[in-house]
């Protein structure tokens, strides 16, 4: 590691412009003031990692050669382990799991953990475990969907500021109603959530679906939305169920915001990375717009990686320092950073679709951050289609190919949808459902079938397409 890390004395005035004590340290162990040699092995590695550091590099994989990418899970954890296993790198079958990759290979998640599926919280955790196992093997990104659920969770507004509304309040493609089943503590269950409660809800989402309306109704009375407790079947005709099944929701709603702290899951969440480079690549979620990279470096773009790798950890600082309690935080992101930019960055970086319009964007976000990390390429998911697409000669790679297909207009069948039995306590799927030759979407069930949904009919609900 030593020789590895080491760098020519000639090259060391870049590092002394930023680090002088650091250096003042290394000049002393290579002359031989510091003994004993332990001392110099030890001290030294750290000084020469800080002189070959590259920003938005993750600890541990600068000398990745190959990373194993993975698109949008969205809550599907049967599509989660089989392309991990798939990936050939993690043998999730021994007792701990073992790496069986090699050193200078990597496994990369790009985010968007829960959500659509039914399947997030376990999702959620199989992926904390493997970064937790593989820290340095391992790089799960942070989704736009992942950090509407923490600020839905952890904001007294919700994801208000980034949304115009809590997402907990969409009729799609945000919580699939199982979802719920996941995070109910033992004793609060009740008889009728899968017997009554789920399924009234399932079938009023399903018929906004059927109607094309999800851009139209809303789980609450918001701004000039439709509530679907009042303006859809079964709700509509029965005010006794509507006001049953919202005010239990309201419950799972809480169940799900204090188990995602008490699980350490949210903290596990609040401290992915909004941007990382590996192997040559530079990860993102959304994207990433040129014209922002340049402010956040000053104006002429010169340390964008650095700048922006400085935005990606004060996110993760301030969202650490924070008390993790469901609804015990207030403001927004430019106040939690300290910094329009930064915080209109961060949100960019989750969401951003320009990417694809423009190979000459592409290019200009390569030129701003390659100088830093090496890169040639930019790799981002978030915007789906039924395949993963590689353009602009090369450089960019959209690795949202609808992986999961529970709550979603479109899909392939990379990962079938699964069914099993209604149980109170999921458990993993076990037979596959779908017409193998034309993918259709909709809300679908995996957990049981409330009786207005016949289960070969409970995925073919149309929809417009939902990211």
């Amino acid at each position: 590691r030593f020789q590895r890390w080491a760098l020519p004395i000639g090259q060391s005035k870049q590092l002394c412009s930023v680090a002088p004590a650091l250096c003042s340290m290394s000049r002393r162990l290579l002359r031989g003031d510091v003994m004993p040699f332990v001392a110099l092995l030890t001290c030294t590695e750290f000084v020469a990692g800080a002189w070959v550091a590259r920003p938005l590099v993750p600890q541990g994989l600068e000398d990745v050669e190959d990373a194993f990418i993975i698109g949008d899970l969205h809550a599907d954890l049967h599509c989660a382990r089989q392309w991990v296993e798939k990936s050939g790198l993690v043998d999730l079958d021994s007792a701990p799991m073992r790496w069986i990759g090699s050193d200078r290979q990597a496994l990369v998640f790009m985010g968007d953990y829960v959500d659509k599926g039914p399947h997030g919280r376990d999702v959620l955790s199989f992926c904390r475990n493997l970064t937790e196992a593989f820290p340095q093997r391992v790089v799960a990104m942070l989704g736009n969907h992942d950090l509407y659920l923490l600020f839905d969770t952890l904001f007294k507004d919700g994801a208000t500021q980034l949304m115009g509304v809590p997402v907990k309040h969409f009729a799609y493609a945000f919580t699939h109603p199982e979802e719920y089943l996941n995070w109910i503590p033992p004793a609060s269950h009740q008889e009728d959530d899968v017997s009554v409660i789920l399924p009234a809800l399932f079938a009023a989402l399903r018929l906004v679906y059927e109607r094309r309306a999800e851009n139209e109704v809303m789980l609450a009375s918001v701004g000039n939305s439709a509530n679907l407790f009042e303006s859809v079947p079964p709700f509509k005709d029965d005010p006794t169920l509507a006001g049953r099944v919202k005010d239990r929701l309201r419950q799972l709603q809480e169940h799900m915001a204090n188990g995602l702290v008490d699980t350490g899951l949210a903290q596990w969440l609040a401290s992915r990375p909004i941007v990382a480079a590996v192997g040559g690549a530079i990860l993102v979620h959304g994207g990433l717009p040129s014209k922002l990279l340049r402010e956040l470096a000053g104006g002429e773009g010169s340390g964008a990686a650095s700048s922006l790798a400085g935005t990606s950890a004060a996110f993760n600082r301030a969202l650490g320092r924070k008390a993790f309690a469901p609804g015990s935080l207030s403001g927004g992101l430019q106040e939690l950073l300290g910094s329009r930019a930064g915080s209109e960055l961060v949100h960019e970086a989750v969401t951003y679709r320009g990417l694809h319009k423009s190979c000459a964007e592409v290019r200009s976000v390569l030129e701003l951050l390659a100088p830093e990390t090496g890169a040639e390429l930019v790799v981002v998911g978030h915007t789906p289609d039924d395949g993963v697409r590689v353009s602009c000669g090369g450089q960019l790679a959209a690795l949202d190919s609808s992986l999961s297909r529970y709550f979603r207009a479109y899909g392939n069948h990379y990962c079938p949808i699964v069914t099993a039995p209604p149980s109170p306590s999921p458990s993993p799927a076990s037979a596959a459902v779908g017409d193998p030759a034309r993918p259709r979407g909709g809300v679908a069930l995996s957990h049981g079938t409330p009786a207005a949904a016949p289960p070969t009919e409970a995925h073919a609900a149309a929809a417009t397409p939902a990211a």
